[in-house]
């Protein structure tokens, strides 16, 4: 478990590298508290032969907080890799951002879950999701699902997915 208080003022930038081998599962849970001005980003590179599940949690308590998550992946064979990535805007002027790009391969299952809650007084809030999933194969599966729940209308929102398979030719 990785819990990140940004103080604030502060910039974090947390990178990880993941090399799951066939057999081998990882259940990452991850959780930041982001004060006025912070801005906690995390980056992720999955090479994914086994099962994984990262949960992520961001917190923008304080005026001009922000926060980013960035993952790309590979998979292979019949891996499983779960995301899920919340973003609560509780403060005015927060920004976030979750963006996933990955290829799936074999009989392998990617469910990619954003999630951006943006609450009643946290007025002048940005928010983006996109995701970018290629499948390389006919068994293999792709769920991306972003997600809004939006409680004032002081605010800008956008989200894309595409996910498609190559053709063989």
């Amino acid at each position: 478990n990785i819990y990140i208080e940004a103080g604030e003022g502060a910039f974090v930038d947390f990178i990880t590298l993941y090399k799951i081998l066939p057999k081998e599962s990882v259940l990452v849970e991850r959780a930041t508290d982001i004060k006025s001005n912070a801005t906690v980003n995390w980056h992720d590179a999955v090479d994914l032969g086994g099962n994984a599940e990262i949960n992520t949690k961001s917190n923008l308590n304080g005026p001009g907080a922000s926060s980013s998550s960035n993952c790309i992946f590979v998979m292979q064979g019949g891996s499983v890799l779960k995301i899920n990535d919340t973003k609560c805007h509780l403060a005015k002027n927060t920004a976030s951002v979750i963006f996933v790009r990955g290829v799936v391969g074999g009989s392998s299952k990617a469910d990619v879950s954003g999630l951006t809650k943006i609450e009643k007084n946290a007025v002048g809030s940005e928010a983006n999701q996109k995701f970018e999933i290629l499948s390389l194969s006919e068994n293999a599966s792709i769920n991306p699902v972003p997600s809004f729940e939006i409680k004032n209308n002081d605010v800008k929102c956008a989200h894309s997915s595409a996910a498609g398979r190559v053709d063989e030719e």
